[in-house]
């Protein structure tokens, strides 16, 4: 087969609707006489290719690539320079920067959530959490915590329920999938409320949550929650760490200590710490879910009713996947029954 001249008139000047097939007919038939090659291809031809500048530019990039090695293994950086009203921090992980403050602006002060490494001093050590933002179906995990609530085999025993049916299994003594207000009063009352209070968190609760779980456009006469559909009790203005399906996504669970939690490693929280939580998680015209956030904090804070003013975060975090619930409600039993005794004494 003849071989075609790339540089040659012909191919440089092909007119629109000529195939190439005829372009190789018309070299063939034509003699090949290399003075016939345009001046510039010429040159290009006769000029000597240096490789040198090619290799320092591959030299450049094998650097660049060597140092981004070198920075996905270093631990997470903040830079911040607080000289410049315009600085902005930034967060240095695997040779990315995210920018997660500006000082101009203090609401962004708030601190996300970054997993840190399993052992920061091992080069690509993995994160604790993994994909934190990625919501888990039936495991609640946090960084002192990573594989959920082992206690008791809870986790294990309630890997066929989401994260969110967990949280309520304890109100559903028969595992019926159906939560009664009666069952939810003896829930109370075996928690420590008093008479009035678990009346309050019936009428609450029933009032509120039973017509959403319900499978048709009736409302049932008994006030009932079922936990087949109790993801559709999601409200808002809440910290995101139930989704839409009842999952739970640690990084949300994560951001309530890191946002809003006091002491050096952001642990707990005081009754300050979910006031500003609760207003800082507020949605624009939602009163719903304002007033829904603000009952079920304010349970939990008189559930733990933590001596020292502090709620610690893996208390929070057993009260998200449910697995607390059954612990107080034997400890404040056997309180009670030692109470007794010593009365009866």
């Amino acid at each position: 087969m003849p071989q075609i001249n790339i540089f040659s008139p012909t191919i440089a000047n092909v007119m629109p609707g000529t195939t190439i097939a005829g372009v190789a007919k018309e070299e063939e038939e034509a003699p090949h006489d290399s003075t016939q090659v345009q001046p510039e291809f010429q040159t290009a031809l006769s000029t000597p290719y240096d490789m040198s500048s090619e290799l320092d530019s591959m030299d450049k990039h094998t650097h660049l690539l060597q140092s981004a090695s070198t920075s996905q293994s270093s631990p997470l950086i903040e830079e911040i320079d607080m000289s410049s009203p315009s600085t902005t921090t930034t967060t240095t992980t695997s040779n990315n920067k995210i920018t997660t403050s500006i000082p101009t602006i203090p609401i962004t002060h708030r601190k996300p959530f970054i997993s840190p490494s399993t052992n920061p001093s091992t080069p690509n050590s993995p994160p604790i959490l993994p994909h934190a933002g990625t919501a888990r179906a039936n495991l609640a995990p946090s960084v002192q915590s990573p594989n959920g609530t082992t206690a008791n085999s809870w986790s294990e025993r309630h890997s066929h329920q989401t994260v969110l049916q967990q949280h309520c299994a304890f109100f559903d003594p028969d595992s019926d999938g159906v939560i009664w207000p009666t069952d939810t009063y003896s829930g109370f009352r075996r928690l420590s409320f008093g008479i009035l209070l678990s009346v309050i968190a019936v009428l609450i609760i029933h009032l509120n949550f039973s017509y959403p779980t319900q499978d048709t456009w009736v409302p049932d006469p008994f006030f009932r929650v079922y936990l087949a559909n109790i993801h559709k009790d999601k409200h808002g203005s809440d910290t995101g760490t139930y989704d839409h399906s009842g999952r739970y996504v640690p990084q949300k669970f994560e951001e309530i200590f890191t946002k809003y939690g006091s002491g050096e490693q952001r642990d707990y929280l005081t009754i300050w710490d979910v006031g500003r939580m609760l207003r800082g998680q507020r949605c624009f015209g939602d009163p719903v879910g304002w007033m829904g956030a603000f009952f079920e904090w304010l349970a939990t804070w008189l559930m733990l009713w933590p001596r020292d003013g502090r709620m610690r975060k893996e208390e929070v975090r057993r009260v998200f996947d449910g697995s607390l619930f059954e612990v107080l409600a034997e400890r404040r039993g056997r309180e009670r029954e030692r109470a007794r005794g010593g009365k009866g004494r």
